[in-house]
């Protein structure tokens, strides 16, 4: 970037995090993708499961159990597709000596409609002196008074390792004209930087309290497994957390043991519920707890079988059986083919009638050299026809570079889903068209700077007799980092700005405590400290000895912070 540090980051969150069962529950998907995504910790759900998964369902994986967000909250406004609650953060790595950092400064949204632009909606960002983003705050333009009028502020807290503790978000409160509390959720990470803990709030107007929404803690082992996870409900009677549910597990190289228990509000007490057990690659058991026994009841048994070489997974077979009846039955059986580049995963049920295994459902999948999916294809078998009949199916395509072009999904009555994506010549996303069904109903258009910023990004929807109409244009401004959110009371004034041998206070009023100066450099190290004492104050503070560069100069009155602007040295 030519002498300059662009540091900055966006992280975009468009997806919802779905988890999946981990039991005999009834599914939503094949049963071999439970246990393709069981057997690799690191699969991420592919995009035709978000649309089937139900949410409550949590995921399961190798014994590790991720704690589930449940949030499901996005910021109220037409940039949650950019920054979406606190994922969206621009933390920062800290800021190397004599560099110029450029961070996002705001983002400002126009509705465009008949060839004109009106100013809708803007987000300025604030950040610290790492630089970390400190707060941003969403206005929205009033046409009619013609002023911005504050609508969403989020507020981000951060440990001395930079690790996020707390994020805040607030609504204004226009009759009384102040920002309202509306949401909270904090945060506690262990010693290798996992995060052991989240608990969420929302504000309830009625109690003018918050209240509890939701609460996990975990525990894991120095590989990151999680050893035991708590989650938590709120009781609204005590205003305090409740005991939900908990897990613990058991792992070690060869087989891992999860135990799942229930809170009982009667005894006080955790009781057991359902315990899974795994020698991996040879069976996987499920127990169900029965209280008139006062013992573990192993329900299903599923035992895996291999190739002559023992390489290639074959078979699974899964055996069960229900209390009182402590009879095996078959109950499914998933045979595996591979054939080059594609596999078949054929599923079969039991049919107790005829005493035979009968066809349910059939996964097959395509990959390409590099292992990118190309197709998945899930069938069921209607037994009114005799064969095979598609109900959930997908292609994807990539470029040269591997990366993602389209994302077609379709069901028996034809396109459900759909995506593009559109690169230029340095692979970046120029655009992006999704619908959900066979019209692409939406459009996202980017553009960057030479420094790979993204600049601005405009929003299409489909019109069936005008084609792509535009709605909203996003501008990015980005700016020379400053660190710092301009705070002023009282009737300061500081000057001149830039300065060379001496910079100027006044602070207008008489002060009846001490009062201080302190200049901090951009990697937070105070450079310059003096005490003005008490009353007014008018003079000059020598900085001949400041390099030329920015700075942040802060002015105290026993200890409490009452003006903060950025100053910039320039020596002739």
């Amino acid at each position: 970037m030519k002498g300059k540090a662009f540091l900055f980051t966006i992280v975009l969150f468009l997806g919802i995090v779905s988890f999946l069962p981990v039991s005999g529950q009834k599914r939503s998907i094949p049963i071999r993708e439970w246990y393709r995504m069981q057997e690799k910790q690191d699969r991420k759900v592919p995009e035709e499961k978000i649309i089937s998964l139900p949410e409550e369902n949590r995921w399961y994986s190798r014994g590790k159990f991720l704690p589930p967000d449940l949030s499901g909250k996005k910021e109220k406004t037409e940039i949650s597709a950019l920054l979406t609650e606190g994922r969206g953060m621009l933390k920062m790595e800290p800021v190397p000596p004599d560099s110029e950092i450029f961070v996002l400064d705001s983002l400002v949204g126009y509705k465009l409609s008949g060839g004109d632009s009106t100013r809708s909606v803007a987000t300025v960002f604030y950040y610290d002196l790492h630089p970390w983003l400190t707060k941003k705050i969403t206005r929205r333009y009033d046409e009619h008074s013609m002023i911005w009028k504050n609508e969403v502020k989020w507020e981000y807290g951060y440990d001395e390792k930079g690790r996020t503790i707390r994020e805040a978000e607030y609504l204004w409160d226009e009759d009384n004209a102040k920002w309202k509390l509306y949401d909270l959720s904090n945060y506690a990470y262990d010693e290798n930087d996992r995060m052991i803990m989240k608990e969420k709030y929302l504000w309830d107007d009625f109690s003018n309290t918050l209240f509890g929404v939701y609460k996990w803690e975990s525990v894991s082992d120095d590989s990151g497994a999680s050893k035991a996870l708590v989650y938590y409900l709120w009781n609204n009677d005590k205003s305090e957390w409740r005991f939900n549910y908990k897990w613990e597990n058991v792992l070690s190289d060869t087989s891992s043991v999860n135990i799942y228990y229930e809170w009982s509000m009667d005894n006080q007490q955790w009781v057991d519920s359902i315990k899974y057990e795994e020698v991996y690659g040879r069976y996987y058991n499920t127990f169900y707890y029965q209280n008139s026994i006062a013992d573990w009841f192993l329900t299903k048994h599923e035992i895996y079988y291999y190739n002559d070489t023992g390489d290639t997974l074959r078979e699974s077979l899964i055996l069960a059986r229900s209390w009182p009846d402590t009879l095996w039955h078959n109950d499914s059986r998933i045979l595996y083919t591979h054939e080059g580049l594609r596999e078949v995963d054929t599923i079969y049920a039991w049919d107790d009638t005829d005493a035979d295994w009968k066809y349910a459902e059939l996964d097959e999948y395509v990959h390409d050299e590099e292992g990118r999916c190309l197709s998945s294809m899930y069938y069921a078998w209607d037994t009114n026809v005799s064969s095979w009949v598609l109900f959930f199916g997908c292609e994807r395509t990539y470029n040269n570079a591997g990366k993602r072009t389209s994302f077609t999904g379709w069901d028996k009555s034809g396109i459900v889903l759909q995506r593009k994506y559109y690169y230029d010549e340095q692979n970046r996303m120029i655009a992006e068209e999704f619908g959900p069904g066979p019209i692409l109903t939406s459009r996202q258009e980017y553009g960057y700077d030479s420094d790979d910023r993204i600049i601005y990004q405009i929003s299409f929807s489909w019109d069936e007799n005008e084609g792509w109409v535009t709605n909203m244009k996003y501008w990015y401004y980005y700016g020379l980092f400053s660190g710092i959110d301009e705070l002023k009371k009282g009737q300061w004034m500081v000057y001149p700005n830039p300065a060379g041998e001496v910079i100027h206070i006044n602070t207008g009023t008489n002060i009846t405590t001490q009062t201080k100066v302190v200049i901090i450099n951009l990697n937070g190290q105070v450079v310059l400290q003096k005490d003005l004492g008490s009353g007014i104050y008018e003079g000059g503070i020598p900085v001949e000895d400041l390099k030329s560069g920015m700075y942040i100069m802060r002015l105290y009155t026993d200890d409490e912070l009452m003006y903060t602007t950025k100053i910039i040295i320039q020596h002739l």
